[in-house]
């Protein structure tokens, strides 16, 4: 109240009324326009069924997350800034179908350590297919899939289409999606280039294989953890 009155002394009564009215408003549109931005994102449970009525198949998420827009459309769902509820994950956009199969998704999100990729595991009840549409144009990169813990080759069980289509046909149990890109493996900058970057496609193949047995290893380990979180609610 004293600064109040000071400065109503020293700037004049008009102009502190002038202030005082500015920064009412400004909290009145802040007030109001908060709750609308909080709604834009609809959140989802595991209760939560996305189904596919002309497919006999259903989809839903193992942990609870938000989407602001899911849309049924041409026999797929279409998700737009995906969130499951995990820490440093970023929204995704994700469009799902399926055929004849109910499926669990269990992890969803993207990386960037030495390699960039996104990972997709899934839990699939029947022996139908599932097809996603991961939104983005693979580029000197490539897909790995396993089932039920094991590497799958594209041909036996799953196939790519063009843009960033996969369907998968052979998944019985768990199944998990694997991309890994190495387009700016040794930067950007490759005007003088060494012997390394000259037989680059030999090393980053022998690295793409290391890598990917290394995360196979780590996804055994997440879906062991995952079926026993889930053979524990059961229970409850």
């Amino acid at each position: 109240m004293a600064v109040v009155c000071f400065l109503k002394k020293s700037i004049g009564y008009k102009k502190v009324r002038f202030c005082e009215t500015f920064f009412s408003i400004m909290l009145v549109l802040i007030s109001i326009y908060h709750p609308i931005y909080a709604q834009s994102s609809t959140a989802f449970t595991p209760a939560n069924k996305f189904s596919f009525p002309d497919s006999n198949s259903a989809l839903n998420f193992s942990t609870e997350g938000s989407y602001e827009l899911a849309r049924f459309e041409n026999g797929a769902w279409m998700f737009v800034n995906l969130l499951l509820n995990r820490t440093e994950q970023e929204m995704l956009n994700l469009t799902v179908s399926a055929n004849d199969s109910d499926l669990t998704i269990t992890e969803y999100r993207r990386f960037n350590t030495t390699f960039q990729g996104l990972i997709l595991s899934y839990i699939v009840d029947g022996k139908g297919e599932q097809s996603f549409d991961f939104g983005f144009a693979p580029e000197e990169g490539g897909w790995t899939v396993l089932f039920n813990e094991d590497l799958v080759s594209e041909g036996d069980g799953w196939s790519t289409f063009a843009d960033s289509n996969l369907t998968v046909t052979g998944a019985t149990a768990n199944a998990t999606i694997l991309y890994l890109s190495y387009s700016n493996f040794f930067g950007e900058d490759n005007s003088n280039k060494s012997f390394y970057e000259r037989h680059s496609v030999a090393i980053i193949a022998t690295v793409l294989v290391s890598a990917t047995l290394i995360v196979a290893a780590i996804i055994r380990l997440r879906l062991r953890h995952t079926k026993k979180v889930i053979n524990t609610k059961r229970v409850k």
